[in-house]
């Protein structure tokens, strides 16, 4: 099953066809789709990279971004390149996919919940959920701290009775 950007993204990857009306040109392009075509071909442009798990995630949510037409959005020419300099700043936040991934989807989506305009990475850094802790292993209690933690029960109990 795909999304609806990708279902958007397959419609428009053939080339535009010619009007069926007079043959005056080729079919219109919304700059909205041009900038959702721009992003698509950058999501694929660095598939075999390591960070390509970031890549994609930035060109969705940008995609989504365009949907909401916010003021202050990046030309259609620059949106690339505007999504490629948030990569090379994210891949310096030393990110992991198993555990940034989720962080990063949930963060979009809570950016987009109230934005009037084109966010900043900072905005999409102050809506990062914090990151999971690994669980520590319990220390391993020696023999004298078993002893010594009996006896204060043991003292405990007494002073019950």
């Amino acid at each position: 099953m795909h999304n609806p950007i990708q279902r958007f993204e397959q419609r428009f990857k053939s080339p535009p066809a010619p009007l069926s009306e007079g043959g005056r040109g080729l079919q219109h392009v919304p700059r909205r789709v041009q900038a959702i075509q721009a992003l698509a071909q950058w999501k694929q442009a660095g598939l075999e990279q390591p960070d390509a798990w970031l890549r994609l995630e930035i060109g969705e949510a940008f995609q989504k971004l365009i949907c909401l037409a916010l003021p202050g959005a990046p030309a259609v020419e620059m949106l690339p390149a505007t999504a490629e300099m948030w990569l090379l700043l994210m891949a310096d936040m030393d990110l992991t996919e198993e555990i940034d991934q989720p962080r990063i989807h949930k963060g979009f989506g809570l950016l987009y919940l109230h934005l009037k305009q084109w966010p900043q990475l900072a905005d999409l850094i102050d809506n990062l959920p914090p990151r999971p802790q690994k669980a520590q292993p319990a220390p391993q209690r020696t023999a004298e701290q078993h002893a010594d933690g009996a006896s204060k029960l043991q003292d405990i109990l007494d002073g019950l009775k």
